[in-house]
Order: C-alpha cells, then sequence, then structure tokens
C-alpha cells in the first residue's frame, strides 16, 4: 500500500492470479486472518490493489480494456464482512468505510492503471460516489481516522473546492494528521501540493502528480529538520 499512498513504484512485482477467486477465499477466512479489525482495510481490496499494481507493471495493461472491464464488472460482487454486533451508529461507519475503500479502488483504476486525469467522467462518477459516502456521516474519529488513506486516493481526483475543503476538514479532524513529520502529515501536504499545482496550471490532476508532490513534500523536510 505505500506504492498507493506515495505514487511510487512497489518494491516487488506482484503475481496476483484470479483475484476474485482469492477475494472469496479471503471472505472465507476472514475470521482467522483478517487485519480489518485494526485498520478498517477490507482484505479483499488489498488484493485488487496488488493486481491493479501488476498490470501497471505489465506491458500493455493500461489497454488491457477486457481486463478492466472484468474489474469494473467484478468490483461490486466482492464480499466485505461486516460485523453485524455492536453498537448501529459503529456498524454503519464501517459500512461506509468499506464503500469508500470500494469507490478508491476504482479511482486507482481509472487514474493509476488507465492514466486518467480528473476529469475523466469515470473518476468523476467514482469521486462523486465517494464524496456523497463521507458527507452521509458526521465527522469524528471513527469512521475518519480509517478513511485517511482512501480520501487521499480520492483526493487526488478531486477538484472542486468545495470537496477539497471537506476532505481537508476530515483528515486535519484526526489527531495524528496535524503531527509534523509524520506519515499521516504527509498525506495532507502531499494532496496540498497537487490541488495547489492543478489550480495554477489549470488542468486535472494525473495520478504521477502524487509522486511529484511526495518527492517535493520529503525534500522540504530534509531541508527544514525540525
Amino acid at each position: 500500500m505505500k506504492s498507493v499512498t506515495t505514487g511510487l513504484p512497489s518494491y516487488f512485482q506482484y503475481e496476483v492470479p484470479s483475484p476474485l477467486g482469492l477475494c472469496e477465499r479471503i471472505h472465507q477466512m476472514q475470521d482467522d486472518i483478517s487485519l480489518q479489525w485494526l485498520h478498517g482495510f477490507p482484505d479483499e481490496f488489498i488484493v485488487l490493489f496488488a493486481w491493479i499494481n501488476s498490470l501497471r507493471d505489465t506491458p500493455g495493461g493500461s489497454n488491457n480494456l477486457e481486463l478492466i472491464n472484468w474489474i469494473e464488472r467484478n468490483l461490486p460482487l466482492i464480499k466485505v464482512t461486516v460485523n453485524e454486533s455492536g453498537d448501529p451508529l459503529l456498524r454503519i461507519g464501517r459500512m461506509v468505510v468499506q464503500e469508500c475503500w470500494r469507490f478508491a479502488v476504482l479511482i486507482y483504476l481509472y487514474m493509476a492503471l488507465c492514466k486518467a486525469n480528473a476529469y475523466d467522467h469515470r473518476v468523476v462518477r467514482a469521486q462523486k460516489g465517494f464524496m456523497r459516502l463521507v458527507r452521509g456521516v458526521k465527522p469524528a474519529r471513527n469512521p475518519d481516522a480509517y478513511l485517511i488513506t482512501p480520501m487521499l486516493v480520492a483526493g487526488i481526483a478531486t477538484f472542486e473546492e468545495q470537496d477539497r475543503a471537506t476532505l481537508r476538514q476530515r483528515i486535519l479532524g484526526v489527531r495524528e494528521c496535524t503531527e509534523q513529520a509524520t506519515t499521516a502529515n504527509d498525506i495532507i501536504l502531499g494532496l496540498e501540493d497537487v490541488w495547489e499545482r492543478t489550480k495554477n496550471e489549470a488542468r486535472g490532476a494525473l495520478w504521477s502528480d502524487l509522486g511529484v508532490a511526495n518527492f517535493r513534500v520529503t525534500s522540504a523536510q530534509r531541508s527544514n529538520p525540525s
């Protein structure tokens, strides 16, 4: 996931055969191996991110419309475990987190693999779906602490100032994101860099802008250590 959050190439090339079947097996073993309870990230979507990264490293992967259409068709079919016990509001929050990740996978598919910019109609549709979910729950540590990474992904696709303000507020509402020289704080700094550059250049963001932002943020930290 570090490749996703920094916009940089992954350290390893992953081989993910038959991701839908693998997702189903993960779903069946959820109680035994899942780390979703810790970070709110559905394990099934880790498989899809790894597969998309694998396709990015495969010659012609970005132009394989059959595979791209396959992901679009099957992403809604992936089952994600929802804990039915406990506070109903917490259960709703968990469902929102999981569905936000589903939209984040779509945005990553279109921008990272297909190299679409933020103005692409597919990206716009997924980003609007993400924002509807975020605005549907009140700002609070739960679920916002579990939405930092998907908000980063959606943030790269966000160009309307109202949406940017919403994401900024939700991210900075999580205490860790306000502490300088932390990975969480780097996320909002990177987003602000992408937003400022694309606004000044009057263009839609590209996924490669995240890698540029990551380099600029880390370079600034090295030159101005606290």
